[in-house]
């Protein structure tokens, strides 16, 4: 009976000893694929913030342009708005003469016309 309890205490030491290389081995898989997926886990984070900072750079980029755009749609706006300006200047003048010099001159020159087909009859160049 002795040496059944002895070579059983023998049998559960080995299964124990077993075991606790399984149970090792367990543990030491575990850590190696922890450590994997924390590596795995900061090259995509890595990955992740390169492209996060290119996306960043590129509004940048986007915010300067929209930036010079602006201020060529200002500056082409004040040089419309000039020119119209200009245009209704000159329109004024125009205007101006027509009303003093043009429109004047027309009729002393139709008067002067009517008053020669009155003394000289129907005039034809032809």
């Amino acid at each position: 009976m002795r040496a059944s309890a002895s070579t059983r205490q023998f049998h559960s030491e080995q299964l124990i000893s077993q075991y606790a290389v399984q149970l090792t081995q367990l543990v030491n898989d575990v850590r190696s694929e922890a450590t994997e997926g924390e590596r795995r886990a900061a090259a995509l984070l890595a990955v992740a913030q390169s492209e996060i900072n290119e996306r960043e750079q590129q509004i940048d980029h986007l915010k300067s342009e929209l930036a010079l755009l602006r201020e060529e749609r200002a500056a082409f706006k004040t040089l419309v708005r000039t020119q119209l300006e200009e245009l209704r200047q000159r329109l004024g003048t125009l205007e101006t003469g027509a009303e003093t010099w043009l429109i004047p001159t027309l009729a002393k020159h139709s008067a002067a016309l009517q008053r020669r087909r009155k003394r000289f009859g129907l005039i034809r160049f032809w």
